[in-house]
């Protein structure tokens, strides 16, 4: 008897995303990675906190009037 083992294509993408639900005070919001593999979503946080119009959503950055910027 042979045993048989199925093989998943690993695809795994990410995006940084601000999330919105957590507004703070100042107005800001945290910035958190998320990652897709496969059906599996996760985000983790990055202790990094932006204002909105501080990043630029299309190209995934930090615009440099931010402090953050790198």
């Amino acid at each position: 008897m042979q045993a048989y083992t199925k093989r998943h294509a690993m695809s795994v993408h990410y995006k940084f995303v601000l999330d919105k639900r957590r507004k703070r005070e100042d107005k800001i919001y945290p910035l958190k990675l998320r990652i897709y593999d496969n059906d599996d979503n996760k985000e983790k946080s990055l202790d990094i906190y932006l204002h909105e119009d501080d990043r630029d959503e299309r190209r995934q950055t930090i615009l440099p009037n931010d402090p953050n910027y790198k």
